[in-house]
């Protein structure tokens, strides 16, 4: 790279880091990016990974040793605790109540293969990003608290580079045999911005490659895109963190993700069209980086790693791994046509809440077919209907629990006021030889359920 050029790539990182209010200091946890700047698996595709990998699969073959459950719930839910303690007697595992001030303990992290928590960053930087990029201040909608440790009885806790919610992180094996791991796309765009403030993208590594990216060029038509969301929203800036997010959803996904976690600069409509392209050219390259340092988090390759569009707030909450390369995916067609098997077109009030929810709904079956669309060149996607949110009685059968048997599969998930339903839901994962377990509680009201309150280690 040419002096000339990389002096124009750090003016324009000092640039993009001085509008948003970025900045970077010194403190040790940077040294494990040292590492990473020339160690990173970016530039080494053909290596094998397979005995490397370092984070326990989600998928129904694994064979659950303990589940862990924070702390509060023995006074939020406990009759979660009593019931999966009757499962774990059927099923081989014990449950463990931890000291965790905290329901939603899987979002601290993710589960390690030899059983310890890759927990996410949670010093003041990570704070800033959280804050300034979910668009509004957490906590909210399930995303997870800034705790400065995990306490875990049996866990040791590491630390990730990246930001890698437990509940939007989905490790399965692929096709192939081989694992692999689904993401969700808010993941990736917190992690370019926390490694934006840590300083990352200043080295002389990550300047190279960014230099060799933007020469590669990215796709012009989203770029154009991008900037006509960021054209749009550039003088929301100012009470942004004051709004959900969802106000400033745009129609398009791929638009409603990118804006929805960039900070964008009041005065960018007023830039140059040059200057503009300019901008999401250098944000594009650094979430291509940040992929780098998820993989290495990871212990998988880049190819390995499917970053989906997420319509809720973590894609544990609309997909689900099975056997072997089977992942489940919610389809909200099948849900409009199960409750009207069930009720008819003229259901009773009391039913009348689910079917006005599935029809309500319906909008979103294009997000999910475009999520489907990113994962069957990777996973046996099978559609399924598992979602009804009723305002009155949510009901999500996607945020469970899988795990393996002696010569079958077992689910256990979140169980409606609706027996036919819950029935319904287990018939329909009878033909991949999985047992299903309800578990009856109110966590669905405060958007989240089972899998969010739990973390499985593997015997």
């Amino acid at each position: 790279m040419t002096n000339s050029r990389k002096v124009l790539l750090i003016l324009i990182n000092i640039i993009f880091i001085s509008i948003s209010g970025w900045g970077h200091s010194k403190s040790s946890s940077n040294s494990n990016l040292d590492k990473l700047t020339t160690t990173v698996n970016v530039f080494d595709s053909q290596r094998d990974y397979s005995s490397n990998v370092k984070v326990m699969s989600e998928g129904a073959d694994r064979v659950i040793g303990k589940i862990f459950l924070g702390g509060t719930l023995t006074q939020d839910e406990p009759q979660v605790i009593s019931r999966l303690k009757d499962i774990g007697k059927l099923e081989g595992f014990s449950v463990e109540i931890t000291k965790f001030p905290y329901t939603w303990i899987e979002d601290q992290g993710i589960v390690g293969k030899s059983g310890e928590i890759f927990a996410i960053p949670t010093n003041q930087l990570a704070q800033f990003a959280y804050k300034e990029y979910l668009g509004y201040s957490f906590p909210s909608h399930g995303q997870a608290i800034l705790i400065p440790e995990i306490t875990v009885e049996d866990l040791t806790s590491l630390q990730t580079n990246s930001i890698l919610i437990g509940g939007n992180v989905l490790v399965q094996k692929q096709k192939d045999g081989k694992p692999g791991a689904i993401i969700g796309l808010d993941s990736l765009l917190l992690s370019t911005f926390y490694l934006q403030r840590k300083g990352y993208f200043l080295k002389e590594a990550s300047l190279v490659r960014i230099n060799e990216l933007i020469n590669r060029g990215f796709d012009i038509q989203k770029i154009r895109r991008i900037i006509e969301s960021l054209n749009r929203n550039s003088l929301l800036m100012d009470d942004r963190l004051n709004k959900p997010r969802e106000s400033m959803f745009n129609s398009d996904q791929e638009q409603r993700n990118f804006v929805s976690s960039l900070v964008i600069p009041r005065q960018f409509s007023t830039w140059s069209q040059q200057m503009k392209i300019n901008f999401v050219e250098l944000f594009l390259a650094k979430q291509e980086l940040a992929k780098t340092v998820i993989a290495d988090d990871l212990g998988l390759p880049e190819h390995r790693i499917v970053f989906v569009n997420q319509h809720i707030f973590h894609i544990d909450m609309f997909l689900r791994p099975g056997p072997g390369a089977i992942v489940f995916i919610q389809d909200y067609e099948k849900s409009i046509e199960l409750v009207r098997d069930l009720y008819g077109e003229y259901p009773d009030r009391e039913h009348g809440y689910v079917y006005s929810a599935a029809l309500s709904d319906a909008g979103k079956q294009g997000a999910i077919l475009s999520v489907k669309q990113q994962l069957e060149a990777f996973y046996d996607v099978i559609s399924i209907a598992g979602i009804f949110n009723s305002p009155r009685d949510p009901i999500n059968y996607m945020n469970g629990i899988m795990g393996a048997g002696d010569d079958y599969y077992y689910y256990i998930t979140n169980q409606s006021r609706f027996h036919e339903l819950d029935e319904a839901f287990a018939n329909a994962l009878k033909p991949y030889n999985i047992h299903t377990y309800f578990v009856s509680h109110n966590l669905l009201k405060r958007y989240g359920g089972l899998d969010c309150v739990t973390l499985e280690q593997m015997k």
